[in-house]
């Protein structure tokens, strides 16, 4: 069975409701949102970001087993729920359960993940044979007063392709 991941730049983020942010800024290392104080409505605010999905592989589907996010937000930013799409069907959400040190592989959420540390790197529940193409949505509640903001700097998928019957190599003649 083979194993590869695939990154994409934190660039690559799209926002919802632009009126929600003060100011969105893409950066050489990532994008950087910062949000507008409470609105009216008190909704989360959502973004999204694809991820290079292979069709298939040596013709078979990629099955994707983890998502991992390169992150930080300032202390009054939470992201509250990571949901992973294979293009129109949710795959599975990631919630924070309001900790700050959860087990290894929950959603932390908050803070600064910009390696790969135990609570960024997010196995899927099941593995999933992707269909189409994967995307994250992401899920933002802020809280209090500014600064309100979310840096992204990059997200990533681990796939495997499932183990195939090998197949003996062509007989070759001599002429």
């Amino acid at each position: 069975m083979s194993t590869y991941v695939t990154w994409t730049h934190g660039n690559a983020l799209v926002v919802e409701d632009p009126g929600e942010y003060s100011s969105i800024r893409h950066r050489g290392w990532g994008i950087e949102l910062n949000y507008n104080p409470f609105p009216a409505n008190d909704s989360d605010r959502v973004s999204h970001i694809p991820l290079p999905t292979p069709a298939t592989v040596d013709g078979v589907a990629p099955t994707l087993v983890k998502v991992m996010i390169l992150f930080e937000t300032t202390p009054n930013v939470i992201v509250g729920r990571v949901d992973v799409w294979d293009a129109n069907n949710l795959v599975t959400s990631f919630y924070n359960h309001g900790g700050f040190e959860p087990a290894v592989g929950l959603w932390v959420g908050t803070g600064s993940h910009l390696t790969l540390d135990r609570n960024n790197q997010l196995p899927l529940p099941q593995p999933h044979e992707v269909s189409a193409g994967i995307g994250l949505s992401f899920a933002c509640k802020i809280f209090d007063v500014p600064p309100l903001q979310m840096n992204l700097a990059a997200v990533g998928g681990q796939f495997v392709e499932p183990s195939r019957p090998s197949v003996p190599p062509p007989v070759r003649r001599r002429v």
